[in-house]
C-alpha cells in the first residue's frame, strides 16, 4: 500500500513538470507575434471567464432572493379558513330518561250499607214541636217498631208584609214613623238592620187584599208602600219507622197517635 502512494505521488510531479513547460513555451510564442488588434484570448481562459459570469449570476440571483421577504404559509391560511368554514359539531341532545309513571291508586269501593231487615218503613209527621215527637216515640217503641228522629227546615208564607223603602238617614226614618202613627199606624215600626235598614215596618197582615188597603192608606198620605209575601223558615220533625214483624200498622196503635196529633199523616217508603 505504501508503495502505491508513492507511485501516485510521483506521477503527480511528473505531470505539474510536463504542464509548467507547456505554459512557458505558449508565453514564448505570444510575445514573438505582438497584438496588432483585438486581443487573443486563450481557450482556457475563456472557459474561466465564462465561469466567473456564471458564479457572479448565481451569487447575484441569491442575494436577490434572499433580500425578498418570504410569503405567508399557504397552509396555515387554508388551514384557518379550513377552521373557519367548519360547521361547529352539534351540541348532542340531552338525553332523556323516563320517568316511570305512579301505579293508579285503587279506587275504593264504597261501602255497602246493610239492608234493613224490616218488612215494611213508613215516615210520621210532622210534628211541630220535638217535645211531641218523643211521647209518639214511646208509643211506637212497645209494638216492635223500631222509631228515629228526623228534622227538617220547612219555608212557609205567614202573610203579607207591608213597608215603607228606607230613608237616607236614621233621622228621617224617624221623622217618617212618628208620622204614620197619628195614621192609625200604631204597630209600626223602624228595620235597625240588614238591607232594609232605616226601613219602616207598617205591618203583617194574612190576605194580600188586606195588604193592599193599607199600601192604599199609605200612598194618600204620601208614601210610595210595597206589599211583598213574607215567608219564614222553621223546623218540622218526623218519625222514621221500620216495622219487624207486619207490614202494616196496628189500627188500634194508629188510632191512639192521631188522637193526641190530628193533623200527622203516614207515608210508606222503600226500606234502605
Amino acid at each position: 500500500m505504501k508503495w502505491v502512494v508513492i507511485s501516485l505521488l510521483l506521477l503527480n510531479a511528473i505531470f505539474l513538470v510536463i504542464q509548467l513547460n507547456k505554459d512557458e513555451q505558449t508565453e514564448q510564442v505570444l510575445e514573438r507575434f505582438p497584438s496588432s488588434g483585438s486581443k487573443l484570448v486563450l481557450l482556457t481562459e475563456k472557459e474561466a471567464l465564462d465561469k466567473a459570469k456564471q458564479f457572479a449570476a448565481k451569487n447575484k440571483s441569491r442575494t436577490i432572493a434572499k433580500s425578498k421577504p418570504k410569503p405567508a404559509k399557504k397552509t396555515v391560511t387554508v388551514a384557518k379558513a379550513a377552521t373557519a368554514a367548519k360547521p361547529p359539531a352539534p351540541t348532542p341532545k340531552p338525553s332523556i330518561v323516563s320517568t316511570p309513571k305512579p301505579e293508579p291508586r285503587p279506587v275504593p269501593k264504597p261501602i255497602a250499607k246493610p239492608t234493613s231487615a224490616a218488612m215494611a218503613c213508613y215516615s210520621v209527621g210532622p210534628f211541630l214541636l220535638i217535645s211531641d215527637v218523643k211521647v209518639v216515640s214511646q208509643l211506637f217503641g212497645r209494638a216492635d217498631i223500631v222509631a228515629q228522629e228526623r228534622s227538617e227546615a220547612l219555608r212557609k208564607q205567614v202573610g203579607y208584609w207591608v213597608y215603607i223603602p228606607p230613608a237616607a238617614t236614621r233621622q228621617l226614618a224617624h221623622g217618617v214613623l212618628n208620622q204614620i202613627k197619628e195614621n192609625e199606624f200604631s204597630d209600626a215600626m223602624i228595620i235597625t238592620e240588614g238591607t232594609k235598614a232605616n226601613a219602616i215596618s207598617a205591618g203583617v197582615y194574612k190576605t194580600e187584599e188586606t195588604g193592599k188597603e193599607r199600601q192604599n192608606t199609605l200612598a194618600q198620605l204620601g208614601y210610595d208602600a210595597k206589599v211583598e209575601p213574607l215567608f219564614r223558615t222553621q223546623p218540622q220533625y218526623w218519625l222514621d219507622l221500620e216495622l219487624m214483624k207486619t207490614t202494616q200498622l196496628a189500627d188500634d196503635l194508629w188510632r191512639e197517635v192521631i188522637a193526641g196529633y190530628p193533623k200527622i199523616k203516614q207515608l210508606r217508603h222503600k226500606c234502605e
